[in-house]
């Protein structure tokens, strides 16, 4: 015994759920434990947070990120730590190290700002922090339960193959995304289709792309 478990977290890959009800991805995670104490478990939870300034862009990316970020040379300040999401999971019982999946669920709102950098970025990885906290429960003196935080240190770097993200992406959503509208909006839309006699709420948005364009 080396004293309290001070268990580290590694994020070995990620792959997307196929038979989830909604996009979902799945880190492949591992946590090592050096201090010979038998774990309960681990109450965890993963703030994962893009670090959008650790890569390079294509000219077209960056004018797509331009939305999210602001100008390039701003990007230093504004692009790094863009919080993605925060997960929960309970890491079942062990002493050396155990493997797990933190399950992501995926939204494709295009008005989320995540959303919006996953779509824009063309190919190649996206540098992710993981950053954990939580409680471990473990065996102490004499068999006797005992509790101790996570390090608030804790972190775990992993690079996200963009393809990836796609890929669970297109498991639900083959050929298309999601807008957030709000009910008036929507409504004039509805009303719109109706009078002009179309078949569904993307072909009106078609015409009234068509007829924007005329204007300019």
């Amino acid at each position: 015994m080396t004293g309290l478990p001070e268990p580290d977290f590694w994020v070995l890959g990620a792959e997307p759920v196929r038979r989830a009800a909604v996009p979902t991805l799945a880190f492949k995670m591992r946590a090592n434990n050096t201090s010979g104490r038998e774990v309960y478990a681990i109450v965890l939870t993963a703030q994962i947070q893009i670090e959008a300034a650790q890569r390079t862009y294509s000219d077209e990316t960056r004018e797509r990120l331009r939305e999210i970020f602001g100008e390039p040379e701003r990007w230093g300040d504004t692009a790094r730590g863009v919080l993605w999401t925060r997960e929960e999971h309970l890491v079942k019982g062990f002493t050396d190290s155990i493997r797990f999946d933190i399950r992501v669920p995926l939204t494709i709102d295009a008005e989320i700002a995540a959303v919006k950098y996953f779509s824009a970025v063309q190919g190649g990885k996206v540098p992710l922090t993981f950053h954990f906290s939580g409680t471990v429960l473990y065996c102490g003196e004499n068999d006797r339960l005992q509790i101790t935080q996570i390090a608030w240190t804790s972190e775990a770097k992993f690079e996200l193959p963009i393809e990836t993200w796609r890929e669970s992406i297109a498991l639900h959503y083959p050929e298309g995304g999601v807008m957030r509208l709000g009910e008036q909006t929507l409504e004039e839309l509805r009303t719109f289709r109706v009078a002009r006699g179309l078949p569904s709420l993307e072909a009106a948005v078609h015409e009234l792309l068509e007829a924007a364009r005329t204007e300019v």
